[in-house]
């Protein structure tokens, strides 16, 4: 008897979105397919800039962590083929 034999794995991608002013960082989204992990003004542990002119402002700001898994399809070992299919 055939046997198919799949051994998936799956890895956690982590990503976070740009720095910017905490009053705006509530709004700001993961980019399509990803899940925000963090919530209201997300964590305050960032600077982004602000130009002011001739000058460049260094401002403290908030950023969101976003997250999506991703299963990889694979075979267990001493399985292979489209179907992962062994002795």
């Amino acid at each position: 008897k055939v046997k198919s034999m799949r051994c998936n794995v799956k890895t956690m991608f982590t990503l976070n979105t740009a720095c910017t002013t905490c009053a705006a960082a509530s709004k700001m989204f993961c980019p399509r397919g990803w899940s925000k992990t963090t919530q209201g003004v997300g964590v305050r542990d960032c600077r982004y800039t602000v130009k002011l002119g001739e000058n460049t402002l260094s401002q403290p700001g908030c950023y969101h962590i976003c997250k999506k898994e991703i299963e990889e399809k694979k075979c267990c070992p001493g399985f292979w083929g489209t179907e992962c299919y062994g002795k």
